[in-house]
C-alpha cells in the first residue's frame, strides 16, 4: 500500500523512519538488512520511505529482528524519542546474533511473536488505517479539487475586472 507525501507523519505513523533508524542504529545498509531478514533491499527501501508497507507477517519479522513491540515500532519516533529505552538498546539477543551469522527468520519464529489475537488485532487496526488513509486521500483531493476552483475564479475575475478597467 503507497501512502501519499505526508499522510504517515499526519497520523503519527513512523515504521519507516523507525526501520530506518534501527538499521542504522545496528550499522547496517539496506542490503544487510534486507539479506538478514530474507527480503529484498527495494522492499526495505520502500518501507523505509513510506512507499509500501510491510505485511503484518513483515512486521513480525521486522519487530522480532529489532528486538521491538510492533505498536511501538508503527506509532513511536524512536529516533526522538524523549525515552532512549525505546529505541533499544537493542538487545543483546540480536547483538548476539548479528556477530554470528544471521539466518533468516522462519514463519515458524513469526508466529511465537504474536498469537492470533494479536494478529488480529493488528490487522483490524491496518484496515482502520486503510479506511482513514482512504478518507485522508479523499479530503486531500477534495481540497486539491476546491484550490483549483479558486484559481480559476481568481484568474475569471482579473480578466473581468481588466475588461471593466479598459472601458
Amino acid at each position: 500500500m503507497a501512502l501519499p507525501n505526508n499522510v504517515a507523519k499526519e497520523m503519527n505513523f513512523f515504521l519507516g523512519d523507525n526501520i530506518r533508524f534501527l538499521r542504522k542504529q545496528l550499522g547496517m545498509t539496506q542490503d544487510q538488512f534486507a539479506e538478514s531478514i530474507g527480503y529484498n533491499r527495494s522492499a526495505i527501501s520502500n518501507w523505509e520511505i513510506d512507499q509500501s508497507m510491510p505485511m503484518v507477517k513483515d512486521l513480525c519479522v521486522i519487530a522480532k529482528y529489532f528486538g521491538q513491540d510492533i505498536t511501538e515500532l508503527l506509532f513511536t519516533d524512536m529516533k526522538n524519542a524523549k525515552n532512549k529505552d525505546i529505541t533499544g538498546n537493542l538487545s543483546g539477543n540480536l547483538l548476539g546474533n548479528l556477530s554470528s551469522k544471521t539466518d533468516k527468520v522462519s514463519d515458524k519464529e513469526t508466529d511465537k511473536v504474536l498469537n492470533p489475537n494479536e494478529i488480529s488485532e493488528l490487522e483490524n487496526r491496518i484496515k482502520i488505517l486503510e479506511v482513514e488513509l482512504s478518507a485522508a486521500r479523499k479530503e486531500l483531493s477534495t481540497k486539491d479539487e476546491y484550490i483549483e476552483s479558486l484559481k480559476e475564479q481568481i484568474t475569471l475575475y482579473k480578466r473581468l475586472q481588466a475588461t471593466i478597467s479598459s472601458k
